[in-house]
């Protein structure tokens, strides 16, 4: 037996020409319409309907579908995976027996909710039917810490979520509330297994509440994104470091209208020389943050520090490695993400650069302000 959707498509009914031409202005389209002829016969509105086991027969559905269901909506969440498959068979047959009747295909979308678990609260110290108050302007932690996951407290809740401290400052958190509307939390710190939050809107809280996050936007555009750049210092073994930290140096910005990120951090480096060689480098390594809570490499760069005393206005240029095939381009595109370096030495060593397939990601300005001490005593001179 042949199904509707097996039907090619030169056996489907050609589309009703429209009779003149579109008008250029909606002033014209109203002028033009004659309240007197009777209305379209064809549905303009797309209906959706959710499909559960009260209205799973055949023939419920083929009603459905003759009052102009357009979108058929299974919720898998709340669905066995048996029962799932008997209303999907049920859906293909409402819509053969209404194309059999209609003499032509029917197009029926299918749309299926595959939402996961909901992230929820622990119990609470007094029992199933406790119930704990969260005062407004207060302050609360929730912790991943599985011995809080059955005594939760005012000041404590657990949270069955293993990427909870991988949220950031100024994020935001729903609590489903015993009350009207929902308990509203945003993020002051993060630790390592817990993270203390500022209580907005206050309510009561029982056990196996569900929680709802709501990220910050950061990302790196026009789009309201978030740069995060990452300065080390590279030196060879004649240079010592005495004040200042020569690597991990992590600065964050968001871009402004221009869609120029601002970095404006200082970074104070003292070093002492045996000699000249290897002179100190400058390593850069900008990141993006997304909406998402994603975080991919958008520029690799270095740069030799001057070696004049005095300030300087340095343009480093920024690279990424290029992505090789069709693949990695689509995937790059959809859904963002970058190829990144294993081995990061990579960026200051020029002989090993070169063999890399790199794309250029713009600039970095850098203004150094060098001061060299004791070099002409032993006779470095400088111009």
């Amino acid at each position: 037996m042949s199904l509707p959707w097996h039907i090619p498509l030169e056996s489907l009914p050609s589309l009703k020409e429209k009779e003149g031409p579109i008008e250029t202005t909606q002033l014209k389209h109203y002028c033009n319409l004659n309240i007197h002829e009777n209305p379209s016969e064809e549905v303009q509105t797309g209906l959706m309907c959710e499909i559960g086991m009260n209205n799973r027969e055949p023939a419920v559905l083929q009603r459905l579908i003759a009052s102009g269901m357009t979108v058929a909506r299974l919720n898998l969440r709340d669905l066995e995976p048996d029962s799932c498959d008997h209303l999907i068979q049920s859906i293909r047959q409402a819509v053969y027996n209404y194309s059999a009747e209609l003499e032509y295909v029917y197009p029926l979308a299918l749309i299926v909710d595959v939402r996961g678990p909901d992230i929820v609260t622990g119990d609470l110290k007094g029992g199933p039917k406790t119930m704990i108050e969260l005062i407004e302007h207060e302050t609360i932690r929730l912790t991943t810490d599985p011995s809080w996951r059955e005594c939760g407290t005012a000041e404590c809740l657990f949270v069955g979520y293993d990427h909870l401290t991988d949220l950031q400052p100024g994020d935001i958190l729903f609590i489903d509330s015993l009350m009207s509307g929902k308990v509203k939390l945003v993020i002051l710190a993060v630790g390592d297994d817990s993270i203390e939050c500022k209580i907005v809107i206050g309510g009561a809280v029982g056990p196996k509440m569900a929680v709802r996050l709501s990220k910050v936007p950061r990302e790196n555009d026009s789009s309201n994104k978030k740069g995060r750049e990452s300065l080390d210092s590279v030196s060879c073994p004649n240079w010592s470091l005495i004040s200042g930290y020569s690597e991990g140096q992590t600065i964050s910005a968001k871009a402004d209208y221009k869609k120029n990120v601002i970095w404006n951090q200082p970074i104070d480096l003292h070093y002492v020389s045996k000699g000249i060689q290897g002179w100190p480098k400058i390593v850069l390594q900008v990141n993006c943050l997304d909406s998402l809570g994603r975080s991919w490499i958008v520029g690799y760069g270095s740069c030799n520090i001057p070696a004049a005393p005095g300030q300087h206005l340095i343009k480093v240029p920024c690279w990424v490695p290029a992505a090789t095939t069709v693949t990695d381009k689509l995937r790059q595109m959809f859904i963002g993400g970058a190829h990144e370096l294993s081995q990061t030495d990579i960026v200051n060593l020029g002989c090993d650069r070169f063999k890399l397939n790199t794309q250029s990601k713009g600039d970095i300005e850098l203004r150094i302000y060098i001061i060299l001490r004791n070099f002409n005593q032993f006779g470095v001179e400088y111009k």
